[in-house]
Formats: C-alpha cells, sequence, structure tokens
C-alpha cells in the first residue's frame, strides 16, 4: 500500500519537479536512445532498449510542457501518468501543436511490449537538444 504524503512532502515535490527539469532530462534520454542506436547492438531485440529510452523522451517532453498548467500529482495520476496518448491530448489542448501524423503515431505507442515506432518519427529526429 502507498505511504500517504504530507502536505510538505508534496509542496516540495512541485517545487522540485519543474518544467525545465523534465525537459532537460527529456533531452538526456533523447541524447542516450541516439548515441545507443548508432553502436548497432547484436541481441535478440537489440531495437527494444532504444525504443523505450525514445519513448520515455516522448512522455518527458510532453509532460515538461504540461507542467507548465498541471501539477505533479495530475501528471503522475492515472490519467496520464505514462500514457502517451493521453498526454500528447492534453498537450495539444494546451496549444502544442502536433500534427495528426504525429498523433497516429503516439497512439501506436504500447510500452507493455515496448513496441514504438516513435524513434524513426520526426518529432525527435528534429528534437534540439
Amino acid at each position: 500500500m502507498k505511504k500517504e504524503r504530507t502536505p510538505e512532502e508534496i509542496a516540495h515535490e512541485e517545487r522540485r519537479t519543474t518544467a525545465m527539469g523534465l525537459y532537460n532530462t527529456a533531452c538526456s534520454y533523447h541524447l542516450a536512445a541516439r548515441e545507443l542506436e548508432k553502436l548497432n547492438l547484436r541481441g535478440t531485440h537489440p531495437s527494444m532498449p532504444v525504443q523505450l529510452l525514445y519513448f520515455h523522451t516522448i512522455e518527458l517532453f510532453l509532460k515538461s510542457f504540461l507542467r507548465l498548467t498541471h501539477s505533479v500529482a495530475q501528471l503522475s495520476s492515472r490519467d496520464f501518468g505514462h500514457r502517451l496518448p493521453a498526454l500528447a491530448t492534453a498537450a495539444k489542448e494546451n496549444k502544442l501543436f502536433i500534427t495528426k501524423k504525429d498523433m497516429a503515431v503516439i497512439g501506436m505507442c504500447d510500452l507493455d511490449s515496448v513496441r514504438c515506432p516513435i524513434h524513426q518519427n520526426r518529432l525527435l529526429h528534429s528534437a534540439s537538444c
């Protein structure tokens, strides 16, 4: 069972989890994914770690944008969590430009099976990190 957090702990988390911090973390994941991809590792599923890193990159970029208008508790809730389509929809509703094609790709992401074609999407290849 999850421990109930105090109001002070919640306030501390809200102060320390900033949009810029999430953005910088997303850039770090993006760089790690690009570098890992260059290694052309051998294995039974060599693309899966790369895809997972790209998936998390997109999640963090979306959360960094949404952090401007949402609390940490909201972004951590079951409404969002790791659900890229929900995060992208909320970001789009908050005026982030996301094309229909990009929304379609985001809609195909499935963290449970780590099949995410996002690493082939221009969302990441054009990111300026």
